[in-house]
């Protein structure tokens, strides 16, 4: 009768773990679910459009940080600084983008980021750009 008894105590104990586990696991499913659905609505928005499409310029993407975003002229065009590791596994230091969202794809949207310092014609047109886009004009009096 005493194994009877503890067997089936034995059992309900392992029945309501289990239960218990299952639904621990449900709701951390939801949760990650919940993150994902999250992060793609911030990856839909336009400030997170011009931050994947520069990172898909950069040799390390996981290692990119980001200051000073802001929207540019238009609702199209945003600026900041982004700092990531190179080839070599050191970080670049902060440097200046822009960007410009198309409106057809995602896979249409510009982006420049500054070049090499040795390269002056195109450090030149990069900053005439980067003024014109990234600066509001001057207050009109």
């Amino acid at each position: 009768m005493l194994v009877l008894v503890l067997a089936v105590a034995g059992v309900g104990i392992f029945l309501g773990n289990w239960a218990w586990q299952a639904y621990a696991e449900r709701r951390a499913a939801e949760a990650r679910m919940a993150e994902l659905a999250v992060g793609e609505q911030e990856r839909a928005s336009p400030r997170g459009r011009q931050r994947e499409a520069v990172l898909a310029l950069l040799h390390d993407p996981g290692s990119a940080n980001f200051r000073n975003v802001r929207q540019g002229r238009t609702a199209r065009q945003w600026c900041g600084e982004v700092n990531a590791r190179n080839r070599m596994g050191g970080y670049t230091g902060f440097t200046l983008y822009y960007v410009t969202l198309s409106d057809v794809s995602p896979a249409l949207d510009q982006v420049d980021i500054q070049p090499a310092v040795d390269d002056e014609p195109a450090l030149r047109l990069f900053g005439m750009r980067f003024d014109v886009w990234c600066f509001p004009p001057p207050a009109t009096q």
